[in-house]
């Protein structure tokens, strides 16, 4: 993690501040350096319900960001337009993935495809290598303008235990409906 911001024009709280004008988002907290290194411990503990280890790429790209904002949004905040979730082989080889709502009808529409929920496919012709492992992808936010000093705003997704977490340290949600996510912020 960097976390030079202290030196910058653009600092967390200015970010902050812009963010939570932002559609959809519900409350932003700027957790610190301790906080982040607790949540990243209990990320690489995070294995799925039925075993496979997680590769969490959105994570690591989220903390190698300038600095990272905590931040409670509804279903109005910018929902993801790819993959957030992947399942691949040791070789890289990807056997399923979960669709983005957008993508949903193209997916639908599919016949070569095994639907294991209502929104994760894999792929049944795929000879499936070793070590399976399911990657965390990082997605980008678009919600700032050039303006505001953000070069890139990177989202991750927490785990639930990771989830719990958060919502422990800020205050439960009870709405079902208010997500938690981590974004990573690159200034310009």
């Amino acid at each position: 993690m960097k976390w030079h911001y202290m030196t910058m024009s653009v600092t967390p709280d200015k970010v902050a501040e812009i963010l939570r004008k932002h559609s959809g988002v519900v409350r932003v907290e700027i957790p610190d350096r301790n906080f982040l290194c607790t949540l990243e411990e209990d990320d690489l503990c995070v294995d799925t319900s039925f075993g496979m280890p997680i590769d969490n790429k959105a994570m690591d790209a989220c903390l190698a960001c300038d600095f990272v904002l905590c931040v409670f949004a509804n279903t109005s905040f910018e929902q993801p337009s790819d993959k957030i979730m992947m399942m691949q082989d040791s070789s890289g080889l990807v056997l399923g993935h979960d669709v983005a709502p957008s993508q949903m009808d193209e997916y639908m529409a599919r016949e070569d495809l095994i639907w294991l929920s209502e929104d994760f496919v894999i792929y049944p012709s795929t000879e499936m290598g070793d070590d399976i492992i399911l990657v965390m992808l990082p997605q980008i936010y678009n919600g700032f303008s050039e303006e505001d000093g953000v070069s890139e705003a990177v989202i991750f997704y927490p785990a639930t235990t990771t989830d719990s977490i958060i919502k422990e340290k800020y205050g439960e949600f009870d709405d079902p409906q208010i997500a938690t996510l981590l974004m990573g912020i690159k200034l310009k």
